[in-house]
């Protein structure tokens, strides 16, 4: 019996190879964008799973608050974090672990280079169980001249992954033996490690210091004992802050202020405060993308052989009247709807493991095709041909199942007007999705566009940053090679700062007074600079003056011990949130962050980072040796020259060591790569929902009309024209599409407005993305059902009253 459905089934699909092959690519599109986005999904949803016996880690984070402030998030915590929660707690906590990251230079036979690093505590390769190559011990940082790299790193330093017992060279001075080579991490996991050095004991250990809990720069971890839940931890939590971390002011709890955070491991990439963190909502979105687009597809099918029961009516007829049960009936044609699923498998595989380098690529990412063949794939696709063989098929089967065979072959109606409204019921659905889509991917596309565009407050166009002036070996020559820099004709101005917008940005310090009067929990973000900075970012002072590089009162320094009255500048939220009435109110007042500080300006509100930070209450103050970066504006179109001569100044002043240097714009610029990519994915999917939907309505409009030939015939005979009759075709393809824009509408910006909500600068959600998605479903669709609809229009009146 199952060799004559299968039988039958290929008949068919060799009968009507157009019918077939439409059916095929349409499901075969689908099933290739599931496991796309599957593999997508897999990727993000096993981040961080691959260490063994980490049920029991989590990764530690603050939270900082303060009054009249919103909560601010921090991925890393100071040094006290890890050793206060060790030494406090023995027999909740089983391990901490540290991890510093940084770009150093590493020499190698005299031959210097720049490579990211990592500064750990020994514990690391215990807590994360990470496999070694080889080891000459059981943990290879076993002092702090020791250093463990990964495959990778081994092989691009030494040519070999056999490297135990080679020496490197660090920019502080010291050799470090490589102890170990651990096997590569895989790309889904937050971890970087590649070459990780024993952590060196400093001032960041101290939890009896300020020192221990204010540098932020450690990714800290802990692994808790056995039998113990991390509920009990937190509990512990109040009055461990309370015991070592200083309240911003006597009313203030710090308990409130700083609360340290506790993520499972697992749960790090989309619970972390970091910038590589990942959006479940965006997931669960791509996911129902999926579903979306596979219901399309299904539904195309099922719309095509319902618009073929009328061909196969005195088919199914016959066999009723040989004795054929509803049964036998369904199984046949949920069978052909199985065998048609399958095929379209195999397609969708080979187009899988096609486009998948051009998708990583896409999302930057490098997923294997081989994933497909794990046994939780295979289990998936399987059930997921079942489903989709069985719901494509069901209905269609049910219905022709449900033919009177004798009003059939008396040549009665096969169809009645319920099986034609369920026909628009599921072309509107499958528009509806499509229509949703585009207009997701088109007000993603718009809100990026605007970020990038809106005026951030400075001018980011030509301007190069050179990193590292804080490092010891360039702080002596950083003034020199200012100066140097500067005295290039190409080159206009030159300024050294602490940070720069895009990145790590400032730091938060409490104000004790404005003006004489306390102001308990209020703080501003301090930035340091130079009296160049305002002018090299273009930025405009609104109220007062610059810093004077020649007028001591300016600087911030310290004197006799003591840090300086001096000058300060603040931005335009500072006044406001200092009270003042406009900037040239704000002139000549003071403020007291631990000294006294007089503001001679008032600069421009500038964007700090990306469009979804809000502009933050910000003072500056001039200090050239707390700078960290080197910012030049040029105006030369020949940048290539400009960076050489950089360069060789750079070489010149700090020789044997390599420069970092970043252009601003682009610096910023990937700082929307996250929804840069969620875009081009919206509007790849998008296109792929029109794609199936056209592939469908295509079909289906060239069997629906088909079947109207007749009635064309007779509307040419009574004098109907070609243009009104394609008229009338297009306008009955069109009410579905319409009906589908009235759904879509409304959902769509829902859904949107609570997306663009995670923007502090957006765009407002008009009519124009949904009326230009709308007019695009609807111009698609009349280009598909076009061409049936002339062809049919133009036929000669006398061919189709003769056969029909």
């Amino acid at each position: 019996m199952f060799r004559n459905y299968l039988i039958t089934a290929i008949r068919h699909l060799w009968k009507d190879p157009t019918f077939s092959l439409i059916n095929i690519m349409g499901l075969a599109i689908g099933l290739t964008a599931v496991m796309l986005i599957s593999l997508y999904t897999w990727d993000e949803v096993t981040f961080d799973n691959m260490y063994p016996g980490t049920e029991g880690v989590y990764k530690v984070e603050l939270q900082m608050t303060r009054e009249g402030r919103p909560p601010r998030a921090h991925s890393n915590t100071a040094g006290g974090a890890g050793v206060g929660l060790l030494n406090d707690f023995p027999e909740m906590v089983d391990q901490t672990a540290r991890i510093q990251y940084g770009t150093r230079v590493i020499s190698l036979n005299g031959k210097p280079q720049s490579m990211d690093i990592a500064q750990a505590d020994t514990s690391i390769f215990e807590i994360f169980q990470i496999p070694f190559i080889a080891a000459d011990a059981d943990n290879p940082l076993i002092d702090t001249s020791s250093v463990a790299i990964s495959e990778t790193s081994a092989m691009h330093l030494f040519g070999t992954t056999s490297a135990v017992g080679q020496t490197l060279e660090l920019d502080d001075g010291r050799s470090y033996q490589v102890r170990g080579v651990f096997k590569d991490l895989p790309r889904n996991t937050h971890l970087n490690l590649s070459l990780v050095f024993a952590l060196q004991a400093g001032e960041y250990d101290r939890i009896d210091a300020d020192s221990g809990w204010w540098w932020l720069q450690f990714s800290t971890y802990v692994k808790l004992a056995d039998g113990v839940s991390i509920s009990d931890l937190r509990a512990q939590m109040p009055a461990f802050v309370e015991k070592y971390v200083e309240a911003s002011s006597p009313d203030a709890k710090a308990s409130d202020e700083y609360k340290l955070t506790f993520i499972p491991l697992r749960d790090v990439h989309f619970e972390t405060a970091g910038p590589e963190r990942g959006d479940r909502t965006i997931l669960t979105g791509f996911v129902a993308i999926a579903c979306l687009i596979l219901g399309i597809a299904t539904f195309n099918f099922m719309n095509m052989t319902l618009s073929r029961t009328v061909m196969r009516a005195r088919e199914v007829a016959i066999r009723k009247t040989v004795g054929a049960t509803r049964r036998d009936i369904i199984y046949q044609f949920v069978g052909e709807a199985v065998v048609t699923t399958c095929t379209a498998l195999v397609i969708a595989i080979a187009l899988t493991e096609f486009s998948l380098p051009f998708f990583n690529d896409f999302v930057v990412k490098t997923m294997q095709a081989g994933t497909l063949g794990s046994p939780v794939f295979v289990s998936g696709i399987l059930v997921l041909i079942g489903l989709v063989g069985l719901v494509s098929g069901y209905y269609p089967a049910s219905v022709m199942a449900g033919f009177n065979p004798a009003r059939v072959l008396r040549g009665g109606r096969a169809s009645g007007k319920n099986m034609t409204v369920f026909r628009s019921i599921l072309v509107t659905v499958q528009f509806s999705i499509a229509i949703g889509l585009i207009i997701a991917a088109s007000v993603i596309y718009s809100q990026i566009q605007y970020s990038r565009s809106m005026d951030p407050g400075f001018t980011k166009e030509n301007v190069v940053i050179i990193y590292d002036i804080d490092h010891r070996d360039v702080t002596a020559s950083a003034e020199t090679l200012k100066r140097t820099l500067a005295s290039h004709p190409d080159i206009e101005n030159v300024s050294l700062s602490d940070s720069v917008p895009g990145g790590r940005y400032g730091w938060i310090s409490g104000i004790e007074s404005v003006a004489g009067s306390p102001t308990p929990s209020l703080t501003l973000m301090g930035q340091t600079i130079d009296a160049d900075f305002f002018p090299t970012m273009e930025m405009t002072m609104v109220a007062g003056r610059n810093f004077a590089s020649d007028m001591e009162s300016d600087y911030n320094r310290r004197l006799g011990g003591d840090w300086k009255d001096s000058s300060v500048i603040i931005n335009e939220t500072a006044v406001r949130t200092l009270g003042f009435s406009s900037p040239s109110a704000a002139l000549g007042q003071t403020i007291n962050d631990g000294n006294v500080k007089t503001i001679i300006g008032v600069v421009k509100d500038f964007m700090v980072r990306s469009a979804k930070t809000p502009i933050p209450a910000m003072y500056y103050i001039m200090d050239e040796q707390g700078a960290r970066i080197l910012s030049l504006r040029y105006r030369t179109k020949d940048e290539q020259s400009l960076l050489s001569y950089v360069d060789a100044q750079w070489n010149q002043a700090v020789p044997g060591r390599p420069i970092r240097r970043d252009f601003l714009d682009e610096r910023l610029a990937q700082l929307y790569s996250i929804e840069e990519h969620q875009g081009d994915l919206f509007a790849l999917f998008a296109a792929l929902a029109v794609l199936v939907s056209c592939i469908g309505l295509y079909g289906l409009a060239g069997l629906t009309i088909g079947r109207r030939t007749k009635e064309v015939g007779v509307r040419k005979v009574m004098g109907a024209s070609v243009t009104a009759i394609t008229r009338q075709f297009l306008w009955d393809f069109s009410k579905p599409v319409l009906v589908a824009n009235v759904i879509a509408w409304p959902l769509s910006f829902f859904l949107l407005q609570g997306w663009l909500e995670q923007f502090a600068f957006r765009i407002d959600l008009g009519v124009v993305p949904f009326a230009t998605a709308g007019f695009t479903a609807l111009v698609i669709a009349w280009i598909t059902v076009g061409g049936h609809a002339v062809r049919v229009a133009r036929s000669n009146p006398i061919h189709a009253l003769r056969a029909e």
